[in-house]
């Protein structure tokens, strides 16, 4: 039986490869790697020197994340999955799926639904739900369990949605200016243009959340130095560092 010679292309794996080499040879991008990384989904490089290299495992696992993601998994199905080992992801779900496991009545779930709350992915043409959604119907419910009345709660989510889609409908005008420069592409141009999109709306995901959190807490904090009692003051005060120092 002939044996195959290893090709120097396959030595330079095994030799390693820094994160452009990584990039080039997985199809994403160095930033949305650096990402994966922080998120400890492939391990740091080996450092020779001030220069990282990453092994053939690193690009197995990039790949790895690719065809998962094709699939319709979120990073955090995929995160659940690397750190279950060989269990595999939730797959994605229909209507009656998401009730059944998020155990919440179907009306509340169409509720949210119906004011944005919840938005289902297109999949052919078919409704479907992730383990996200599962996450979204349970943080609305706790809301709820914090004595947040629902209509006040749908209210609150119609009046960001629409402040929200105006900000969306921007990045998507910033999308068609910039990334989908070509309305002649061809197959391939359009497939590395949409990638280009999923990874900008992750990150643009990523810093809208940010911010908002971020925004919220510092205007809550203003709001109750202004009018909370000095026992309010002081309590917040106390309770506000113990978070930082068990979440950052």
């Amino acid at each position: 039986m002939a044996v195959r010679q290893r090709s120097s292309s396959d030595y330079q794996v095994q030799m390693g490869l820094s994160i452009d080499e990584l990039s080039s040879r997985s199809g994403i991008s160095v930033e949305t790697i650096r990402y994966y990384q922080r998120r400890g989904l492939i391990e740091a490089p080996e450092r020779n020197g001030r220069r990282g290299y990453y092994g053939p495992e690193t690009l197995e696992r990039l790949n790895e994340v690719s065809m998962l993601r094709q699939q319709g998994f979120s990073l955090r199905e995929i995160e659940r999955k690397f750190s279950a080992g060989d269990s595999e992801p939730d797959m994605l779900m229909s209507f009656d799926e998401l009730a059944m496991r998020s155990k919440i009545p179907a009306p509340i779930l169409q509720s949210l639904m119906a004011e944005q709350v919840l938005i289902p992915l297109n999949v052919d043409g078919v409704q479907k739900f992730s383990s996200d959604d599962i996450d979204m119907a349970c943080a609305a419910l706790q809301l709820l369990g914090k004595g947040l009345p629902f209509g006040d709660l749908l209210e609150l989510a119609k009046v960001h949605i629409a402040r929200m889609e105006e900000t969306i409908d921007d990045a998507i005008a910033i999308f068609d200016r910039v990334v989908r420069r070509h309305p002649t592409s061809t197959r391939e141009q359009f497939g590395e243009e949409f990638k280009d999109f999923i990874e900008i709306s992750e990150v643009l995901s990523r810093l809208v959340s940010l911010n908002f959190q971020r925004l919220l807490t510092n205007k809550a904090q203003r709001h109750l130095d202004q009018t909370g009692s000095e026992l309010e003051k002081e309590t917040v005060e106390r309770l506000f560092k113990e978070y930082l120092e068990s979440n950052v």
